[in-house]
């Protein structure tokens, strides 16, 4: 089978599943054939991610989010928006996956949580098949745990997923921990989270230091602020600021690192815990290792806000609404740091996966899972 990717930029996670989801379906002797990547102002791609591709990644037109001046939190309402004001450049967009997938003669897309997947299949009607994946298509299920005094942020979020799978056949909701299974019609299967294989196993002995991951690098000013106060704690800080080119120390106990895959899970293999923003794909890894997690969601971010709830059901860790590191450091001290207790869940990640796209092509004898 050929496969195209489309993914979202907004969130290191989305591209580290894509990158998960390419070993995978190469390992049952498929092919990724192309990939196309969104492209903002604000959001540049991590320098890990391009070369993990053989095919050819292009850039293209998509929409993404806008935050404050302080860049921290979403300004939902402006982002769909300004999304409308860039309408024909989307179009233009959705034109050049459809001439890639035809001439590549591409089986299906798979859409890591980009709004031009439901588009183009809407617009263009592609022989090709769509398949979604995300952690956000978890949000039909009715055990989710839902925000109910944020009821206009949920229908805006319930809308934007609705966008997202608009017209796919087959929708994978990511998850913490297991679900009972959605109905046959909803089109969506829950799996484990797609984990990347070159993750390294826990430290036996956790050193004296915290890691920390922030989307909305807005918030490594609340890290930094909060440890200049507590100059005895010590953090690795991670962000995408532009500013930050190599590590470095503004401040006693701090280092602050740009983006790095492989920098970044070996240090999460040998923190006391880790501190973040409530994205899916930080916290499965802190899981994976049998670390606690801190997290607090973006700001007017439904999702993010949702997320937290869910992973703190499943045994990660803790949430607030602010970056209070004292709170974790008090957590640790009544829940030290154990073995994933999702692991058996997150152990049939590939085969639910495989098991839900050879289900879209059951009558195909050639596809073999």
């Amino acid at each position: 089978m050929r496969f195209i990717f489309l993914v979202q930029i907004e969130g290191r996670g989305h591209m580290t599943q894509a990158m998960q989801m390419k070993n995978l379906l190469e390992r049952a002797g498929h092919e990724v054939v192309h990939v196309f990547l969104g492209k903002g102002k604000r959001r540049a791609a991590p320098p890990y991610f391009e070369p993990h591709f053989t095919c050819p990644v292009e850039r293209i037109h998509s929409p993404n989010f806008i935050t404050d001046r302080h860049r921290k939190r979403i300004r939902v309402v402006r982002s769909a928006l300004k999304s409308c004001l860039y309408l024909g450049q989307y179009f233009r967009s959705c034109q050049r996956i459809h001439q890639v997938s035809t001439e590549k003669k591409a089986d299906a897309i798979i859409s890591f949580c980009d709004f031009l997947g439901g588009c183009y299949q809407k617009l263009f009607q592609p022989k090709s098949k769509l398949i979604t994946v995300g952690h956000q298509f978890l949000a039909t299920h009715p055990d989710f745990p839902h925000l109910p005094h944020r009821q206009f942020e949920r229908w805006m979020y319930q809308l934007s997923n609705y966008f997202m799978g608009w017209g796919a056949d087959l929708k994978i909701a990511l998850s913490f921990a297991p679900y009972a299974p959605l109905p046959t019609e909803s089109k969506t299967i829950i799996c484990p989270p797609l984990l990347r294989d070159d993750l390294p196993t826990a430290s036996q002995h956790a050193e004296d230091y915290f890691l920390a991951y922030v989307v909305n690098d807005g918030y490594a000013d609340d890290i930094m602020t909060w440890q200049s106060q507590h100059p005895e704690v010590c953090i690795h800080l991670f962000s995408d600021r532009k500013t930050w080119k190599a590590p470095h120390s503004p401040q006693p106990n701090l280092t602050c690192h740009p983006l790095n895959a492989s920098s970044f899970l070996e240090k999460m293999s040998r923190c006391k815990g880790l501190i973040t923003t409530a994205g899916f794909e930080s916290v499965t890894e802190a899981m994976h290792l049998g670390k606690k997690v801190f997290m607090v969601p973006v700001a007017r971010q439904y999702e993010q806000a949702t997320n937290a709830i869910d992973a703190q059901n499943a045994g990660a860790g803790i949430t607030a609404d602010h970056f209070d590191i004292q709170l974790l450091i008090d957590h640790l001290q009544v829940a030290a740091s154990s073995e994933n207790p999702q692991r058996q869940w997150f152990s049939l990640a590939e085969e639910q996966i495989l098991k839900g796209l050879g289900g879209l092509w059951h009558k195909r004898e050639h596809l073999r899972i």
